[in-house]
């Protein structure tokens, strides 16, 4: 029960992120915000990239077996690498940590 409240938090954050309006460098600058500090807070976290590859794949948060998921640099973006497994097949994502978008997946049985 507490896996499934903290996945429906989780998301609700999200969506919470996606439909708030972002601020910019020059609007943060001007209300004297450290630019760094919105920019910081704009990336995706770890849960959020285990998410959207779950997600993505068509199963839930309490379907999938071993999760990982770490940091990585592909070609100058950084990326969170997401894994999981549904039964013996692995489930492996590419996702952009500024926006969140899935760069890569590969399926292996």
């Amino acid at each position: 029960m507490k896996r499934i409240i903290a996945t429906i938090s989780t998301m609700a954050i999200a969506m919470i992120f996606c439909l708030s309006p972002m601020v910019t460098k020059a609007e943060a600058e001007v209300e004297n915000v450290d630019a760094e500090v919105v920019e910081a807070a704009a990336e995706i976290t770890e849960g959020d990239a285990l998410n959207i590859a779950i997600e993505k794949a068509g199963y839930s948060q309490t379907a999938v077996k071993y999760t990982k998921v770490w940091e990585d640099t592909i070609d100058g973006t950084a990326v969170y690498k997401a894994e999981f497994y549904l039964g013996p097949v692995a489930f492996c994502y590419h996702i952009d940590k500024a926006n969140g978008e899935i760069l890569e997946s590969h399926v292996k049985n």
